[in-house]
């Protein structure tokens, strides 16, 4: 395993950058303050923590743990579990089918040909947006206050979906056979033959299910 403690992003008025090229399997656990993070390639687990900056992760196959402050985190190709959280910035993840547990507090959540089984999204005032596969006994949560859900889920799709919002508005291009939809109930109903389980809740933001694979 590999430590690392980064106290300044930068040293006399310069910007100061550290390349390590470290075995695949080799674990990571990076801690810093005005610390900017791209990690690529690494198999084995990953921990980074900062107050400030930006981190970047690609190609990682285990279980992933970043937390920024202040920062964005933009993710590829998570093919194991992963554990993101920032603050003040947006959480993008792509091409992934690690299981995911995501949360932001003033920023939104992207996610972009996301084949999870596991997934959790939180945001208090952000925008959820979800294109990608849903598995037969997947379960699938978005959550948020201030911001709107969109999901694009590929057709034929099969899905038992939960749908909870307080003062936000639901369109569904899937037909949908429940009872009508009022403000501050949950309604439940089944697409397909069922199986994945959806949930998504929001305060005030609409919530929107789209035919199809949405961005790539």
């Amino acid at each position: 395993d590999l430590h690392l403690r980064l106290e300044e992003g930068t040293h006399r008025g310069r910007r100061e950058e550290l390349l390590l090229t470290v075995p695949r399997w080799m674990s990571l656990k990076m801690i810093g303050q005005e610390l900017e993070v791209e990690v690529v390639g690494v198999g084995g687990d990953v921990e980074i923590r900062n107050l400030m900056g930006d981190l970047v992760l690609s190609q990682l196959g285990g279980a992933v743990q970043a937390r920024s402050v202040e920062g964005s985190i933009e993710a590829r190709s998570l093919s194991g579990s992963a554990r993101l959280r920032t603050g003040d910035d947006e959480i993008r993840v792509s091409s992934s089918t690690a299981s995911l547990d995501l949360t932001t507090v003033d920023g939104d959540i992207e996610l972009d040909n996301v084949r999870a089984s596991r997934l959790s999204a939180r945001s208090t005032d952000g925008e959820i947006t979800f294109s990608g596969l849903v598995h037969e006994a997947g379960t699938y949560g978005f959550f948020s206050h201030g911001g709107g859900v969109t999901l694009h889920i590929p057709i034929p799709a099969d899905f038992d979906a939960s749908i909870l919002s307080y003062s936000g508005r639901f369109e569904s291009e899937f037909p949908v056979r429940a009872a009508r939809f009022r403000s501050g109930e949950s309604m439940e109903f089944t697409v397909g033959s069922g199986g994945a389980q959806i949930v998504v809740e929001t305060f005030s933001g609409p919530v929107r299910l789209v035919r199809g694979s949405g961005p790539k």
